[in-house]
């Protein structure tokens, strides 16, 4: 995707002295949604495992030596 929005950009900048700004905004808009994306989601699971982790309680190992 950063290769297909960066093409355009360079395509557009000979056509558009400032289009290559909107490549390079889009680019920096996708990296900072996938970081707050990312965010959520770990969030969003984190809690799931430990409600599940909850119910289903701690793993033991029995170790001899």
């Amino acid at each position: 995707m950063a290769l297909w929005i960066g093409s355009l950009g360079i395509i557009a900048k000979s056509l558009f002295p400032m289009a290559g700004l909107g490549a390079g905004l889009a680019f920096v808009s996708m990296v900072i949604f996938g970081l707050i994306a990312g965010f959520i989601g770990g969030a969003i699971w984190s809690f799931i495992y430990n409600i599940a982790a909850g119910f289903v309680g701690p793993i033991q190992l029995d170790l001899e030596v």
